[in-house]
């Protein structure tokens, strides 16, 4: 909370410093670059101890995961390893522990610091301007919507390539662990083929993942800039009407990219929790 809280406070300083130049005021933009570099550094200290927090929670929870899930597959019946290859058992204890943890270290932290700075640069947006607030919140609003879908459609494939993985390192397995058999028959040809085949269908999954994650990039992208481009048009036209005042609109742009970059983030990082 207090990262973010110093990071909220990083444009505040940033666009009272430009105002302070733009009027020529010395002493104010040394007044303003005070608060901006007390906020940089606060930020990162307090940046640093969470991200070191979560990477340490991260590793716990991922140790005490697989301890128990090898716990658990011992205590299955012979049956199941007869119809279970130990090649996707593998895979479980290995790559999908390592995503889960992931998770928590990485993904969890991103979203946790930038929902913070996406509520209270909201906060801020509407205590400078109540209208031009809703307007940015809204084009938030429709990307969040945008978000979502790129969300539901990449967890999707990110569970098919798991399971891919899975199934290719099984093949691999079973492959390696009858070596001298298939040498004596001669049989390479085969597996190789055979293991092709599921690298083939892991290709093919990560191929529409990349285009499906290239697509969002457009569409998002393209709502940002729109979403810029019409709080811009609006804060001139109540600037002109003398509804705001010019340094006001200087810090709301600031503020408006700030909470457009955060809640962008929050979605990203959502998209890739698996």
């Amino acid at each position: 909370v207090a990262a973010a809280v110093a990071d909220v406070a990083v444009p505040h300083f940033s666009s009272g410093a430009l105002n302070a130049v733009v009027k020529s005021d010395a002493a104010g933009v040394q007044r303003q670059l005070r608060g901006l570099a007390v906020a940089s550094l606060a930020g990162a200290a307090c940046t640093g101890c969470r991200g070191g927090l979560f990477w340490l929670a991260g590793n716990r929870v991922v140790a005490r995961l697989r301890l128990k899930l090898f716990a658990a597959m011992l205590r299955q019946d012979v049956a199941f390893f007869d119809a279970t290859p130990r090649g996707a058992l593998a895979s479980r204890l290995t790559s999908d522990a390592t995503k889960i943890a992931d998770v928590v270290s990485f993904n969890l932290n991103i979203i946790a610091r930038q929902a913070i700075q996406a509520v209270g640069g909201a906060a801020y947006l509407v205590a400078l301007d109540a209208p031009l607030a809703f307007l940015t919140l809204a084009c938030v609003g429709g990307a969040g919507v945008l978000t979502d879908a790129y969300g539901r459609a990449s967890r999707g494939l990110a569970r098919d390539t798991q399971t891919a993985v899975a199934s290719c390192a099984a093949v691999a397995d079973e492959a390696l662990q009858n070596v001298r058999v298939a040498r004596g028959c001669a049989a390479e040809p085969v597996l190789v083929d055979a293991y092709a085949g599921k690298v083939a269908a892991l290709s093919r999954i990560q191929d529409r993942h990349g285009v499906v994650y290239g697509l969002s990039r457009v569409v998002l992208g393209g709502a940002k800039g729109f979403a810029a481009v019409a709080t811009l048009a609006l804060g001139a036209r109540r600037v002109a009407a003398g509804l705001l005042a010019p340094e006001e609109m200087v810090r709301f742009a600031f503020y408006s990219a700030f909470v457009n970059g955060a809640a962008f983030d929050v979605g990203d990082q959502l998209a890739k929790v698996e």
